[in-house]
């Protein structure tokens, strides 16, 4: 005969307390679990924010650096290869911003003449440099459509490209409109303004908008102060501001240097 099977309280109990245990040491562990995770998500990221710290701090180091050459300049101008050949000299200038010119004014104030004009002619004159692949490609150009000076003609290798400093091509589009201020004396065709499609006009619309491109990025928020002058009625500008301005001079050095042979570059630096 089949006897039922007898359940010792004690088993329901042994059982239970094995269930609890068991579930206390699922917890645990979870927990342990939980807590590596935490803790080993916080490591990644404090290590993450340390590199972050690192780079920024060794970036603000380089350029702030003395031994770094135009360290204020990189920090708000594009790559240039002239930041790391040439101290461009930053300095603070008070900017001439007179309306009757001194006695020995700067060419720009001055009336047309030939020892004026020759300033101005060799600002503008075109000097061809050397640039490599390298710093195309860090001035954000493709070098495939850059001219090369080609080996055999120059002797600068396979990796010399053509190029030339903006600043220069600034400053003929600021003599060309001086130049057609004084239209008669240059023996200029003036500009008609019924005309826009003349080259003349192409030409002198394209300087003013350089220019005023230019402005528009260097965007320049020194303030113009005003005040009381005798016989004005109304607070008269000074616009004799303070500027952090580079020495000029230095980069005519520096291009008057490098430039390329120009007889040879109107010689060879023809589209084939």
């Amino acid at each position: 005969m089949d006897h039922p099977l007898k359940c010792d309280p004690l088993d329901h109990e042994s059982r239970g307390l094995l269930t609890d245990a068991h579930i206390k040491s699922h917890i645990y562990q979870s927990s342990r679990w939980t807590t590596r995770t935490n803790i080993t998500t916080l490591t990644i990221l404090n290590v993450i924010l340390f590199g972050l710290s690192v780079s920024m701090l060794g970036t603000t180091w380089y350029y702030r650096s003395s031994f770094i050459k135009n360290a204020d300049l990189r920090r708000t101008s594009i790559y240039s290869p002239v930041y790391d050949l040439i101290d461009l000299g930053l300095h603070e200038v008070q900017v001439n911003g007179t309306l009757y010119p001194q006695e020995q004014p700067s060419i720009a104030r001055q009336m047309p003449n030939p020892v004026a004009d020759s300033v101005w002619e060799d600002y503008e004159r075109v000097r061809p440099l050397r640039l490599t692949k390298s710093q195309l490609i860090r001035m954000g150009k493709d070098p495939s459509q850059v001219s090369q000076y080609k080996d055999e003609n120059w002797g600068f290798g396979d990796d010399a490209y053509v190029g030339d400093l903006d600043v220069f091509h600034q400053l003929h589009c600021l003599n060309t409109l001086r130049q057609y201020a004084y239209a008669d004396y240059y023996n200029l065709t003036k500009l008609d303004a019924s005309n826009d499609n003349s080259l003349t006009a192409v030409h002198v619309n394209h300087c003013v908008d350089i220019l005023l491109q230019e402005i528009q990025c260097s965007g320049n928020v020194g303030f113009i102060t005003s005040g009381w002058i005798e016989n004005m009625r109304y607070p008269q500008p000074d616009m004799s501001i303070n500027r952090k301005c580079i020495e000029f001079d230095r980069i005519i050095a520096w291009r008057d240097d490098h430039t390329v042979d120009m007889k040879k570059y109107e010689k060879f630096m023809i589209k084939p």
